[in-house]
């Protein structure tokens, strides 16, 4: 576990500041517990299963009743918190410990029996052994999961709705095991399977493209959002997500790279809310490629800009050499900049600064330089608030400040504002 939850007087001032939290801001959860760090814990996981960023709100508390349950043996408590928990697993910061709490999380359901949820917990672990470069390993849980899946007449579990459709997408790498789920799930009646199939006929979809078949390309992206029109749904930031991501293939079936670079930041920049690192590249890598096979892959500086960020840190092979591909396919002067190289004292055939940033960000900068707050800024723009701060933060990285003011000086000093 975290240095935040290792001894015991640490867990006790952890588990007392969060009882404290939760008393404040969340009554019906401390009503509904009985009064105990676990029984919150549990309370605050089901309640929130699924909403990461509320979850991760409470991240040391659960952790730490995560750690007290397993040392006590309370291995039905440890699964039951699992399955909020694994949510985070890939957002940890650690390449090891969401792997930790995960494999603790399927020894658990070994203990007790617990074959849905080994499945869904392998699941996940085979997605974050595969964002680590570990692939072989990676596979053999993947497919660990879906004969247990198989054998308990459960599929569905094994495509966890509306989250690993990056992963398998990945992982499965052929377009064989994704039509024998399709067919298995076709005639599918409850809710969980129609789900699943969504993310199937998503697959399906866009491996077809891939292979130039576009009429199958959209008639399977048409079917997979009809299952979830009629279906209710409590994760709506999950739907959201993945409504977006249809739309953004949607784009890339007809051709049409604008819009889809327009629905793909859109779904980065949700996905930065509840998704992992290695998700975030998987979908920016998609962009790229996409914008490489149209012949204007000089219009992605940007996505490959931040492709390149995120694999510097990960270990990821594949996604490091696929950077590295389309970083040499970009003028010498662009790749050089985005590798760090670039002489400070400039090129003419240089990137301007200017096409650093999204004409998005580019509008949010001028209002930034006005002297907009952040609210003035979304409601100029006529975007969500969240929106606005998350699009701060990225020209905040891109031009390396901390600040608004910092921000706004560094643009100046590259000629990026009048």
């Amino acid at each position: 576990m975290s240095r935040a939850t290792n001894t015991y007087a640490e867990r006790s001032c952890v588990f007392t500041s969060a009882m404290e939290r939760l008393e404040q801001f969340e009554p019906m959860i401390v009503r509904a517990a009985s009064h105990n760090a676990q029984s919150y814990a549990l309370a605050y996981v089901e309640h929130y299963q699924g909403n990461v960023p509320q979850l991760e709100r409470e991240r040391e508390f659960l952790l730490a009743a995560l750690a007290q349950a397993w040392e006590q043996e309370k291995y039905s408590v440890v699964v039951r918190l699992m399955t909020g928990i694994a949510y985070m697993a890939g957002r940890l910061g650690n390449k090891t410990e969401g792997q930790r709490i995960l494999l603790q999380g399927t020894e658990a359901c070994r203990r007790t029996h617990d074959r849905y949820h080994l499945a869904t917990f392998l699941n996940r672990l085979s997605g974050l052994l595969w964002s680590h470069g570990d692939y072989n390993h990676a596979w053999q849980v993947w497919e660990e999961s879906r004969i247990i899946a198989d054998e308990l007449g459960l599929s569905t579990c094994f495509w966890e709705p509306l989250f690993s459709l990056v992963y398998i997408a990945d992982i499965l790498f052929a377009n064989r095991q994704v039509q024998r789920f399709a067919d298995a799930l076709l005639h599918a009646q409850d809710g969980d399977a129609l789900k699943s199939l969504a993310v199937v006929l998503f697959v399906r979809a866009f491996y077809a493209r891939l292979q130039g078949r576009n009429e199958l390309a959209y008639n399977d992206l048409s079917s997979c959002l009809q299952p979830l029109s009629s279906q209710a749904n409590n994760l709506p930031v999950y739907r959201q997500f993945f409504e977006l991501t249809v739309q953004t293939e949607f784009a890339r079936v007809e051709g049409n790279y604008a819009l889809s670079h327009e629905y793909s930041e859109a779904t980065i920049s949700l996905a930065q809310t509840f998704c992992d690192p290695y998700t975030i590249a998987m979908l920016l890598l998609d962009q790229v490629v996409f914008a490489y096979r149209q012949g204007i892959l000089s219009e992605a500086y940007t996505s490959i800009q931040y492709l390149a960020k995120l694999t510097h840190s990960m270990g990821t092979p594949h996604l490091h050499n696929s950077t590295q591909f389309y970083l040499q396919q970009l003028p010498e002067a662009a790749r050089c900049a985005i590798q760090g190289k670039y002489s400070r004292s400039g090129s003419k055939n240089a990137p301007t600064a200017f096409h650093m940033l999204s004409q998005r960000e580019r509008d949010i900068l001028h209002l930034v330089a006005a002297g907009l707050s952040n609210q003035e800024i979304a409601a100029n723009l006529v975007i969500s608030l969240g929106t606005a701060k998350k699009h701060l933060e990225h020209i905040y990285d891109k031009l390396d400040a901390r600040s608004r003011t910092q921000a706004v000086a560094r643009a100046r000093g590259l000629g990026m504002l009048a």
